[in-house]
């Protein structure tokens, strides 16, 4: 039911990918960075306390939606668990480390520059922190104190990107469930529910350059008498709807009102002869093949004088 949640919320939130290209999806992804959880042991009189630590995932794609990650995470303890046991009496050395190794299913969204994703993951955990409770309590009666169970994430996060192999990941928050077992006066199974905050870089690999944009530019009419404006008009089938993209206008002749994808030239007082407009589309979000431009002409035409018959 969570996972189904997860995914529910993920698809509100990530627009159709249909304008997605193939060269804007890496074929690997590495994000690496900070972590902390918080634990909530099961184990009274103990409530809940943090660790802190980190580590690195790595995701494979598998089309412009779908990838499988792996992810690996390792925490140590605060002051939090020791300021509990010893608040109850208890002196018994507590390290509290923890180790989760998950795999499973992300979606994500490719295209522009937030790209927000969702994960399942299913692993295992380690940990030395219950039997060291259980130590301190004098519950543990066999075994060598460190812990083997199973483990779950479920949640999202969203990545910034900042170039073609560069993203920054502020925020993954994930619920995080655990089952450990210990031996001690009675056998003790559980599961522990937790929530992860991971955030840091995600290094992209793979996928191509973008291909080099084409652009036309056309002006109308072509030829106008002084004064009577003239429309110009940049357009191209590789400067898709989801680039962020800027327009600049140069002319010969005239003078360019506007900015965007459409202008107008004020032909106001200028002299008959041929004029050229010049257009240069920027694709800010790329670094590479990310420049286009175009030439338009168009011609004032000299009034003639009225004729007598």
């Amino acid at each position: 039911m969570r996972s189904r949640t997860v995914f529910a919320l993920f698809a509100l939130l990530v627009p159709p990918t249909a304008g997605v290209l193939a060269q804007d999806v890496p074929k690997v992804e590495i994000p690496v960075g900070f972590s902390f959880v918080n634990v909530h042991p099961n184990l009274a009189p103990i409530t809940s306390f943090n660790v802190f630590g980190g580590g690195g995932q790595v995701d494979f794609n598998f089309g412009s939606v779908f990838g499988v990650k792996a992810d690996f995470m390792g925490y140590t303890q605060g002051s939090g668990l020791r300021n509990q046991l010893e608040t109850h009496g208890y002196a018994g050395q507590v390290n509290g480390n923890v180790f989760t190794y998950l795999f499973g299913p992300q979606i994500k969204k490719h295209s522009g520059t937030s790209q927000p994703f969702a994960e399942v993951l299913f692993g295992a955990a380690h940990t030395n922190a219950y039997a060291d409770i259980l130590k301190a309590e004098g519950k543990l009666m066999q075994g060598s104190g460190n812990n083997n169970g199973f483990s779950m994430a479920a949640g999202g996060g969203i990545d910034v990107k900042v170039s073609q192999h560069l993203s920054i990941r502020p925020v993954e928050v994930d619920y995080l469930l655990t089952r450990f077992s210990a031996n001690h006066v009675a056998n003790y199974t559980a599961n522990q529910n937790y929530f992860r905050y991971l955030g840091g870089l995600n290094f992209t690999l793979g996928g191509i350059p973008p291909p080099i944009p084409s652009t036309v530019c056309r002006a109308t009419p072509m030829e106008v008498l002084a004064g009577a404006p003239v429309s110009s008009t940049i357009s191209s089938q590789k400067l898709n709807s989801t680039d962020n993209v800027t327009y600049k206008w140069e002319t010969t002749g005239g003078t360019i009102i506007g900015t965007g994808e459409t202008v107008l030239v004020d032909t106001t007082a200028m002299a008959a002869g041929s004029y050229t407009i010049r257009a240069t589309a920027t694709v800010k979000n790329q670094k590479k093949n990310n420049v286009a431009t175009c030439n338009a002409t168009f011609s004032i035409r000299q009034p003639q004088p009225p004729t007598a018959r």
